[in-house]
């Protein structure tokens, strides 16, 4: 069997625990019409690349979203997809807490006092204690998020199509009207939700009007969950807190997007799931997925 890696989001050299996992598996870098298995991204590949692989049967993406691609010509061809979820919940999550935390202890003035050589106190406004925070998406990040956020005490809603009980959440609401009763009690919001047609623009200036002035935005879903011009005037008047966003649109965010400028704004370039034990834990999912469809088993975290 042969399996074609992209090394487009991966260097080579970081598939060596897979390559060295498997004796019998030809391992491939260039399109080969014969493999069976193509294990990467693929954002922005079109249709007429997976023409060139006669006998696929698995796509397996390393990344939790799907939306970048085209599942309805998967489905045409039978091509079974699984996505990375879960893969990378538990530095996604500390990254949330991070992002609080820099808001809520005046890190940036404190790093510029420091940088200057400035003794001063900062007055401390906010705290995680006993706040709420309401969660866009329940599933697996969504549960990391809410498991760390009981650490602090803090209350957690969790949003999700449809309703079920979910570990770590004091709540888990399904329909618009207690999602905007919501957005005007929460603290905090934190968006872990994948990019569809009832996702886009969810946050907006609408969705903004309902919250408190304190409320603090935090995205590590997809860019454009956020209507980025209405965020940007909401910072700008002073509607909400602040913002800390891990996801822009587009990405790269060019250097004359106005988004860059706007008030109270923390912007990290898709780096949320950065870890130094992502390749490895990237590895070990791969494996997984790859036993399973040899030994002609369920696989996991399938989307199509």
């Amino acid at each position: 069997m042969k399996v074609f890696l992209e090394t487009t989001y991966i260097k080579q050299q970081h598939y060596t625990e897979l390559i060295n996992y498997y004796q019998d598996i030809e391992f491939v870098f260039e399109v080969d019409p014969a493999c069976e298995i193509l294990v990467g991204f693929y954002e922005g590949v079109p249709d007429k690349f997976f023409d060139q692989f006669k006998h696929l049967k698995l796509v397996i993406l390393i990344s939790s979203g799907y939306d970048h691609l085209n599942l309805s010509y998967m489905k045409q061809r039978n091509i079974i997809v699984t996505n990375a979820k879960g893969l990378y919940d538990i530095q996604i999550a500390e990254d949330v807490v991070a992002k609080m935390l820099y808001f809520n202890r005046n890190i940036i003035d404190h790093q510029k006092n420091m940088d200057d050589h400035i003794w001063k106190h900062q007055p401390q406004m906010y705290e995680l204690y006993e706040q709420q925070a309401l969660i866009l998406g329940a599933g697996s990040i969504g549960q990391a998020i809410a498991k760390r956020l009981k650490g602090f005490d803090m209350e957690t809603i969790g949003y999700k199509k449809s309703y079920e009980e979910v570990p770590y959440f004091d709540k888990i609401i399904t329909c618009d009207k207690e999602l905007n009763a919501h957005f005007m009690t929460c603290d905090y919001v934190v968006i872990s939700l994948p990019l569809n047609k009832y996702t886009r623009h969810m946050i907006n200036e609408k969705t903004l009007s309902l919250m408190k002035p304190s409320t603090l935005i935090i995205n590590i879903g997809r860019g454009e969950i956020i209507d980025q011009d209405a965020l940007i005037k909401a910072l700008n008047e002073g509607v909400i807190r602040g913002a800390a966003i891990d996801v822009t649109y587009p990405e790269p965010l060019p250097e004359n997007d106005p988004l860059w400028d706007a008030k109270n704004l923390f912007i990290t370039p898709h780096n949320a799931s950065a870890s130094p034990m992502v390749t490895h834990r990237r590895m070990a999912l791969i494996i997984k997925q790859i036993d399973l469809f040899i030994s002609n088993k369920q696989l996991f975290n399938v989307v199509l």
